[in-house]
């Protein structure tokens, strides 16, 4: 864990959008863990181009704890599909209507699949980090009671709640010449309880450039 802030999570988000964040990845309508993604080791591919990657995932060790948040974090899924199934009935991380596989999510297959992409076309570059910091959750407890008076008041009680945030970014471009290139970024922002449970999912829209 490299920081710790506070931070007032009454709310979490899926998709781009607000979700309750009480919501449980065992029950939960808006997420569930892919277990072949769960499963998939992210490796460098076999090749002497190894400038063309770059990522602390594989540079780095982590504790078990963190280790698992992680795996957890890279394996999770929105449950409405962005690409449709494949004819083998398995969830994809890229749009199956787009010409390239621009990822929707950051995945180990997505992270192995443009590693050796980049390794392997002559101009292009691959990038995947990853990001776990310790957050303070504030959430406010309503509590209703009568005073000496007989008079009902209503009392806040602020409760402090650990959070663990997961960042994940993954990022590829390819130069061509002076005016032709480009590239996309991926991100996504999973967040877990002191249970590790996953409380909220965040997953922004691709960016991608070209020039």
């Amino acid at each position: 864990m490299n920081r710790r802030q506070m931070l007032a999570l009454s709310t979490g988000f899926a998709l781009g959008g607000i979700v309750p964040a009480t919501a449980q990845e065992t029950e939960s309508p808006l997420w569930f863990i892919n277990n072949e993604e769960l499963n998939t080791t992210i490796v460098l591919p076999k090749t002497k181009n190894q400038k063309a990657i770059e990522s602390n995932r594989l540079t780095t060790t982590f504790g078990r704890r963190d280790e698992a948040l992680i795996r957890k974090a890279e394996a999770v899924y929105p449950r409405i599909n962005y690409g449709r199934l494949t004819d083998d009935g398995k969830f994809t991380w890229y749009d199956l209507d787009a010409k390239d596989r621009t990822p929707t999510n950051v995945t180990p297959r997505a992270v192995n699949y443009w590693f050796d992409l980049a390794t392997n076309n002559k101009g292009s570059f691959a990038k995947y980090n990853v990001e776990i910091d310790e957050l303070f959750a504030v959430v406010v407890e309503k509590e209703e009671r009568k005073n000496a008076s007989g008079t009902i008041e209503t009392l806040h009680h602020p409760n402090y709640k650990l959070v663990y945030e997961v960042s994940l970014s993954l990022s590829y471009g390819i130069y061509c010449g002076k005016l032709c290139g480009g590239g996309f970024d991926r991100r996504k922002k999973v967040f877990f309880n002191e249970k590790e449970e996953i409380i909220a999912l965040y997953m922004p829209t691709t960016d991608v450039w070209m020039s």
